[in-house]
């Protein structure tokens, strides 16, 4: 470890804990470095510890909050202005609000000045595990793994969808896998980009007008919201959105980890024209079974990922029944 000079600004590598005086990449590994905030607190209520994730948007610390003497884990990103804070207070206000086994828990927000200016912070429970994408960089899960992690995916999203919700990023790398008293395999549904959640104040059938109303205006070419791996066609072509834009990514993510790879490749124009107009893989190539049980499976990955909504499974609900009423096979470990 580098030592630095007394009163020299310090930085920290996310990835090998290198301190250094300057900003920029890691000399050692090629990490974007952070300001270190080590040992700092945050609003005289949160200590940081040491940071635990990097996104696009943001960065996230281990902190401890003071009161409680518990960890947790707080979100920093960047306030850019009075419509970012205003979108971000009211998402994090609704995400509090969806209490449930299969979503983090929200525990405070709000805003502080950071050493790069003004920044907005989110504080959620401290989660002790890996993302789900983790289980798909090589191979994929087990059998039952993956129905559980589709199932309990979809049991969030029941969640979600009943108070009038979209998530709209559904994917692995938004759903963490952790434990939970004697259940060593409990998937917790993360970050609903917050900055496009509708609001709380809405019945739920206005919140969903409100959704569609929102991804009409915001969702245009050259600027269209998702990953594109795992989004729906009518996500692609910025059309009106409603709780069936999840269920299609839970359907390529659940193909994702049962086989180990997309259903769908290629750069982003690609992958939007695979999901707009190429048909469903043909799954038998990675399964085994009597034809009839292979058929059902088909069947299901083309009700999943139909272009259509009018076509898909009308709740997480029905997906889920579908789900877990599926015929046993066997896959395939030589051609997966």
């Amino acid at each position: 470890m580098q030592d630095l000079p007394t009163g020299a600004p310090r930085f920290l590598c996310p990835r090998c804990r290198a301190h250094l005086p300057t900003s920029g990449p890691c000399p050692n590994d090629g990490a974007q470095v952070l300001h270190d905030r080590t040992d700092q607190l945050l609003m005289q209520r949160y200590r940081f510890r040491r940071p635990i994730g990097r996104g696009g948007m943001g960065v996230i610390w281990e902190a401890e909050q003071l009161s409680l003497l518990r960890r947790v884990a707080v979100k920093l990103l960047p306030n850019r202005d009075e419509e970012t804070s205003k979108r971000f207070r009211r998402g994090a206000v609704v995400m509090a609000k969806m209490a449930h086994p299969n979503i983090v828990a929200v525990h405070d927000h709000g805003d502080s000045e950071g050493p790069d200016g003004p920044e907005l912070f989110l504080v959620m429970e401290r989660l002790s595990g890996v993302a789900l994408n983790r289980f798909t960089l090589s191979e994929a899960l087990p059998f039952e793994l993956a129905v559980s992690a589709a199932s309990q995916a979809l049991l969030a999203l029941e969640h979600v969808h009943r108070r009038g919700y979209i998530h709209r990023d559904v994917k692995p790398s938004n759903l963490f896998v952790t434990a939970v008293d004697d259940d060593p395999f409990v998937v917790k549904l993360l970050d609903f980009g917050i900055a496009r959640i509708a609001d709380a104040e809405l019945s739920p059938d206005k919140v969903v007008a409100g959704e569609r109303e929102r991804s009409m205006r915001v969702t245009q070419p050259l600027r269209i919201l998702g990953t594109p791996e795992y989004m729906a066609p009518e996500q692609i072509l910025g059309q009106p959105l409603d709780p069936r834009v999840d269920l299609y990514a839970v359907g390529v993510m659940f193909f994702h980890l049962l086989f180990g790879r997309l259903p769908y490749h290629g750069d982003r124009h690609e992958l939007y024209q695979a999901h707009l107009r190429e048909r469903v893989p043909a799954i038998g190539q990675w399964i085994s079974g009597p034809e009839a049980a292979i058929d059902v499976w088909q069947d299901f990955f083309s009700k999943v990922l139909a272009k259509s909504t009018e076509q898909r499974h009308e709740t997480a609900l029905a997906m889920r029944t579908a789900l877990l009423q599926l015929p046993p096979v066997t896959l395939d470990e030589v051609r997966r």
